[in-house]
């Protein structure tokens, strides 16, 4: 997310500048579009530096999904028509499929790190049973049920 600001105040080198069709704008902030397999890629390429550059515990991931505030749908229209998985996909659960695939790639890359290094890198998330409503009332498109078993805890 590019907070409320001037993009030609960013660094030159930021990624807007390289690849201004890798975001979408609502409000006054700029936002990573999670249909685009590019940002999913650069979002892995980032974690991938991360793991294998510096002895961390975990990746901790916050505010990956769709702000709360709905982005109108005519925004990403053309990218809906163009990457959903089906005629039949609507548009709640396009969304929630890119979502999907960002944390899946993200916790597939730092698993299969884990087999050379078992004790560097775990993927870790939590949810509390009364959280799950919150998030569909916020509309944040996070898939619960295939993000986080039964009992709520995903490692």
């Amino acid at each position: 997310t590019i907070p409320a600001m001037k993009v030609e105040n960013l660094a030159p080198n930021h990624m807007y500048h390289k690849h201004p069709e890798w975001f979408v704008k609502y409000g006054k902030q700029w936002y990573y579009n999670p249909a685009l397999q590019e940002t999913r890629d650069f979002l892995c390429q980032i974690v991938a530096d991360l793991v294998t550059r510096y002895d961390i515990q975990a990746i901790h991931m916050d505010d990956y999904f769709y702000p709360y505030a709905k982005i109108p749908e005519e925004l990403e229209q053309d990218d809906y028509l163009k990457y959903r998985e089906s005629e039949e996909q609507s548009f709640d659960d396009f969304r929630r499929s890119n979502v999907d695939k960002m944390v899946e790639r993200v916790h597939n890359l730092i698993d299969a790190y884990n087999v050379k290094n078992p004790s560097k890198a775990v993927a870790f998330g939590m949810m509390m049973p009364y959280e799950e409503e919150l998030c569909h009332q916020r509309n944040e498109y996070l898939n619960l049920d295939t993000l986080l078993p039964p009992n709520g805890i995903y490692t």
